[in-house]
């Protein structure tokens, strides 16, 4: 008797806590939706001004995703409301008395701890991908000859081509977006088709000093905005990690020179508006469509090429 009471208290705390998700996750944009607006609010007019994003891309991120996190806790808010409203009003009408309604409150504490538990442990995927995109949107204006490829969800550019990489990869740089290191920058550099440089884009905090000393002897860069540079002594002064305008002033721009010169690049770098811009659109999964190959998804840019 006891467990047949036990079973149906449980059930109806997963009944009540499951109708408070769905009803708080149909009024939820996606992080997508979030990392677009920030994005977009962020760049403004100047998403195509190339000197003005690679002069400035630390503080642009970190207001972009400050953005998207201040776009999502009011969505959560609204979400939250919509489905309080439409889940536990209905239990006591809407003419109940401030103690019927603290009373309904009360009677499903467990569900509505559960409920909270589970939104306190959602990993904000919003800022990750509001992170990503900016990374995206920097390479694809400033350097829109790189492809495009994303292993398992992650970009990755290959500068300058894949052409160019299969022929002599060498002489190419790898640059990719990682949230957090981990030992997957291992994997990176096992493959025995080795880029001239391994650039990983991320906002992991936590490398370990030894885990740097070794990326800097594989030629592995981690790049990060001013913010995340200064989080830590170790980070400070570790060569190998560098902020984006390092990225772009020290070794993205003096390589499409380089590759200019040697005949591999046939333009030069446009800055300014230039038109076609990248769009969300024409970036990563999630951000637009993608066409598979194999394990791999490739994504064209689909705007004027800085190697054309």
């Amino acid at each position: 008797m006891f467990g047949s009471a036990h079973y149906m208290a449980t059930e109806a705390v997963q009944h009540v806590e499951g109708e408070l998700h769905r009803a708080f996750v149909d009024r939820m944009p996606g992080a997508v939706a979030i990392a677009e607006f920030a994005v977009e609010q962020c760049l403004s007019d100047r998403g195509s001004d190339v000197a003005w994003m690679k002069a400035h891309f630390s503080v642009i991120a970190d207001t972009a995703m400050l953005a998207a996190q201040e776009r999502y806790l009011d969505a959560q808010r609204h979400a939250a409301k919509a489905a309080f409203f439409n889940v536990l009003l209905p239990m006591v009408g809407e003419r109940a008395t401030a103690d019927e309604f603290v009373g309904i409150l009360a009677d499903n504490f467990q569900s509505l701890d559960k409920f909270f538990v589970s939104l306190g442990q959602a990993r904000h995927p919003h800022v990750v991908k509001t992170f990503e995109l900016l990374v995206c949107r920097l390479v694809a204006t400033a350097y829109a000859g790189a492809a495009h490829a994303v292993l398992r969800g992650q970009p990755d550019f290959i500068l300058p081509s894949i052409e160019q990489f299969r022929r002599n990869p060498g002489d190419c740089i790898v640059f990719s977006v990682k949230k957090n290191v981990r030992d997957r920058w291992r994997q990176m550099v096992s493959d025995s088709s080795k880029p001239h440089t391994f650039f990983v884009a991320t906002l992991d905090e936590e490398v370990s000093k030894l885990d740097l000393i070794e990326m800097e002897a594989l030629h592995f860069h981690l790049v990060v905005t001013d913010r995340v540079k200064d989080c830590r002594h170790d980070y400070q002064v570790a060569a190998n990690v560098i902020t984006f305008e390092d990225l772009c002033m020290l070794h993205l721009d003096p390589a499409v020179e380089r590759w200019r010169k040697a005949g591999i690049v046939r333009a030069e770098q446009r800055t300014g508006n230039t038109r076609g811009g990248s769009t969300p659109e024409k970036l990563p999964p999630g951000f637009g469509p993608a066409t598979r190959t194999g394990r791999r998804i490739t994504v064209g840019l689909q705007q004027p090429s800085l190697f054309e």
